[in-house]
């Protein structure tokens, strides 16, 4: 399976982190063009780990919850809970103005102008 992913993001916090921040903007992005997602002025995309793990099936579980760990602690995405019911909390994500502006590298592979 091919990869895309930011030379920078890479360069800075690891491939995997940069893999998952590549597949978060994408969605995020694809929630912007579908008119969903949008909570508070920002634009979210629902995730797992589980889920982007199997998006991305080159890594694992921990390489994923690594990632989104990483991610938040650098400040390139922010988690949310949108949730109405107590069983049902999958977090959505964002990413930052300071996760796109580390992009810049990677905006025209996302199609981002």
């Amino acid at each position: 399976m091919t990869h895309s992913y930011s030379e920078k993001v890479s360069m800075s916090i690891g491939i995997p982190a940069a893999v998952v921040l590549w597949r978060l903007c994408e969605r995020v992005l694809e929630n912007m063009d579908s008119g969903t997602g949008c909570f508070n002025g920002k634009w979210y995309t629902e995730a797992t780990a589980e889920r982007l793990q199997e998006e991305l099936p080159d890594l694992t579980i921990s390489q994923v919850r690594y990632a989104f760990g990483k991610l938040t602690k650098n400040g390139m995405i922010a988690a949310a809970s949108f949730a109405s019911g107590h069983k049902y909390n999958t977090k959505w994500y964002t990413v930052t103005p300071y996760g796109w502006s580390c992009m810049e590298d990677a905006k025209v592979g996302l199609g981002v102008k």
